[in-house]
């Protein structure tokens, strides 16, 4: 046999490298599938008595799809996924559903490669023609390998963002295959249409994974406007160009027209955050440069599951790296599009990278820092990185240029290795959130909850003692760093309660509760923790009783008479104080007599009408419910309040 030449040899090495580079970053993200949650995952998975079905009923399905609270359209096609995950094995497990994450970011790669690679296949030049499948793949694979990726891997939730952006990926390659066979030889009629509705349907599918998979349609636009440019049949036509154009243009100026023209709308929704419009657009200046230097500078003691510990911008001048990030972004884009002719794919991969965090960057009251929002946007980085890895083989002239490329989704395999194995279980990735964020309070948060369960799961004496003593240090360092955080005061008064009662100069946590209260607005986690509360008062879990559930009630009647979680809290307490179905009543009643219509309020008024044995008022209440939830999102939930011999009869009339 002769040997292989070394044409041969550079067109089979670097595949077999890279797969098996890409095989064994898979198996370590499986390595760190840990059986743990963290914190969305609760109320859309582990809470959520939608997902806990079997698979037999066909409507069970569909309130599943329906039964996540994230976004307007509820994102179906994640949520439908979960159930499959649920049906298949019996139960929501975690370590399942992160496998499965894993399977997704797999396919996600495999997709890139191939958009990476038709891109490629559209300039001809001799330069890279022999060297763009590859690099295609090496691009991919480091994209797939960065470690940054790995909070959206394996925190089960985060599926959403990872559907959304498979798709997304997946239509930019079908775009680009298209694009590519139309700009030399033009597209029939009927071609074009099929391709429309192909596109169609993927986007439908990315926006109902998660809204921000719209942004397909603009990425399209972005890769017509830099690369294709109007091309068709051989020709340029410039007025695909100008469409292309503006296009592009449009979702940016109807975004600075919003900003511009209705802030007042846009600030009425910030009332539930700590921060406003104004500091949370100017930060996001400062945090895009950050999120590049995350991507380009991978250095796992910068990363984190929290990062609230960056400052916020209050101003453009403070800090004054604010304003200095503005200009740093508005002389980038100028660049892109001075050299647009010479460097198109520089302009794409900016475009891309600027487009991708569009949505949740910019004016929507989200939280502030989340690294799964690089997960789509960061494909425009190793876009731009595959462009630099061109040029540098077409002016290098050494012996064996393939080494080079593969030194880099080698060291991200390593740095993946490292951060998965924090992430192996909820200790690890907490005491690693401490260590590498000390003034985090979110990350202490973390890492005393993990405490906290590790002492409630059955820990010898030693052990427990140990951890809750851990739990109640980190849960006070959380306190410190964020003085108004009323899950980490909730859980410092419970502790004190049941372990520390004899702690010298206790602090009273009760009324450092209800200073918050008085002066603060209040966001769903302060909700979730004050519901907390009001159990353990109920049941005598922790001091206060019925004295401070008053206080409290009547601080929160004082300041939110029309917050309708306030109904919700006193039958939680009621609930938990053993008072009787018939006596809570009221409490409801007087809730929908405020808020009618309400969905939570008429569900648990439901459960107590039934409780109380009243079937005039379970009707009358089933009644009000199916005209509160047309879309009977809440339909699974009742039918499985009623006994089955009564559905029976149901069906049968």
């Amino acid at each position: 046999m002769p040997d292989l030449n070394l044409t041969q040899y550079i067109r089979s090495l670097p595949y077999a490298a890279l797969f098996a580079m890409l095989l064994l970053g898979l198996g370590i993200y499986c390595h760190g599938s840990g059986d743990y949650w963290l914190y969305d995952d609760h109320p859309n998975l582990v809470n959520n008595p939608d997902l806990q079905l079997d698979g037999s009923e066909l409507d069970d399905w569909r309130t599943a799809a329906l039964s996540s609270g994230s976004g307007p359209l509820r994102r179906p096609v994640a949520m439908i996924s979960f159930a499959a995950n649920a049906v298949v094995s019996g139960e929501l497990d975690a370590p399942i559903l992160k496998m499965t994450n894993v399977v997704i970011h797999a396919l996600a790669v495999l997709a890139l490669w191939g958009f990476f690679s038709t891109l490629l296949r559209y300039f001809r030049s001799s330069g890279n023609r022999e060297w763009a499948p590859w690099l295609a793949l090496a691009a991919a694979v480091a994209w797939g390998l960065h470690p940054l990726h790995v909070s959206t891997v394996l925190y089960p939730v985060q599926r959403m963002a990872q559907l959304s952006a498979l798709l997304v990926i997946t239509g930019l390659w079908l775009f680009a295959y298209y694009r590519n066979r139309w700009s030399e030889s033009g597209g029939t009629p009927g071609e074009v249409i099929a391709a429309a509705l192909w596109l169609g349907l993927i986007t439908a599918c990315a926006v109902l994974s998660k809204e921000n998979g719209i942004l397909l349609l603009w990425m399209m636009a972005a890769l017509e406007f830099a690369v294709y440019r109007g091309r068709w049949r051989g020709h340029d036509l410039p007025w695909l160009h100008r469409c292309a154009a503006t296009a592009v243009m449009v979702p940016a100026l109807v975004l600075l027209a919003v900003f511009a023209v209705a802030p007042d709308w846009l600030v009425s929704r910030y009332s539930m955050r700590e921060f406003d419009l104004y500091e949370r657009v100017q930060t996001q200046l400062r945090l895009l440069w950050i999120y590049l230097s995350w991507l380009l500078l991978p250095d796992t003691t910068q990363y984190g599951l929290h990062h609230d510990a960056i400052t916020w911008s209050r101003t453009l001048f403070n800090p004054v790296t604010t304003v200095l990030a503005l200009l740093a972004w508005v002389g980038m884009l100028l660049t892109a599009l001075w050299k647009r002719r010479e460097h198109p794919l520089f302009l794409l991969a900016v475009l891309f990278y600027l487009v991708g965090h569009s949505m949740e960057s910019s004016v929507w009251p989200l939280m502030m820092v989340f690294e799964h929002r690089n997960y789509l946007p960061g494909i425009g980085v190793y876009l731009a990185l595959t462009i630099g890895l061109v040029g540098a083989l077409q002016r290098s002239q050494a012996k064996h240029p393939v080494l080079p490329i593969l030194f880099l989704p080698l060291v991200l395999l390593a740095m993946l290795a490292l951060r998965v194995d924090a992430w192996s279980s909820q200790d690890r990735l907490g005491e690693a959130g401490v260590r590498h964020h000390p003034d985090s309070s979110l990350s202490h948060y973390v890492y005393a909850n993990a405490q906290l369960r590790h002492a409630e799961s059955g820990a010898a004496y030693a052990e427990h003692v140990e951890a809750v003593t851990r739990a109640r240090y980190h849960f006070d360092q959380a306190a410190k760093l964020d003085p108004r955080d009323l899950g980490a005061l909730v859980t410092l008064h419970q502790l004190d309660s049941t372990y520390f009662s004899r702690l010298e100069n206790r602090t009273d946590w009760l009324a450092r509760i209800e200073q918050i209260l008085v002066t603060a607005s209040l966001s769903r986690e302060d909700a979730a923790a004050l519901k907390n509360l009001m159990s353990c008062l109920g049941d005598d879990g922790c001091e206060g009783g019925p004295v401070a559930y008053r206080r409290i009630s009547d601080v929160l009647a004082s300041r939110f008479p029309r917050w309708s979680q306030r109904y919700v809290l006193e039958h939680v307490y009621a609930t938990k104080s053993q008072v009787s179905a018939e006596d809570r009543m009221p409490i409801l009643q007087a809730g929908l007599a405020q808020h009618p219509g309400h969905v939570t309020l008429l569900h648990k008024a439901l459960v107590d009408a039934l409780e109380i044995g009243d079937m005039g008022l379970v009707y009358d209440l089933a009644l009000q419910l199916y005209q509160a939830d047309p879309m009977r999102y809440q339909l699974s939930r009742m039918t499985a309040l009623f006994p089955a011999t009564v559905r029976l009869e149901h069906r049968g009339n």
